[in-house]
């Protein structure tokens, strides 16, 4: 019964993942845009070349992507 639970948990989340990232666009446009400004501000005001950042692997990676777009340099 558990094992079937887990089963179907990871059905889930690998149908979801697929579209996780394309549903954030409409999302943050929607509902979060204030939060996405704010972490873009934090980000170009507190990185630098003594900064390091580390990713913790949750979501897809897109936060990191964010760091590269906003061109910011950072130590590693």
């Amino acid at each position: 019964m558990k094992e079937n639970k887990i089963m179907r948990v990871k059905k889930f989340y690998n149908s979801f993942v697929r579209i996780y990232d394309l549903l954030k666009i409409p999302w943050n446009k929607i509902f979060s845009q204030k939060a996405e400004k704010k972490f873009s501000e934090f980000l170009i005001n507190n990185l630098d070349q003594e900064t390091s950042v580390l990713e913790l692997g949750c979501g897809t990676g897109v936060n990191l992507e964010k760091i590269y777009d906003l061109d910011v340099e950072f130590n590693n």
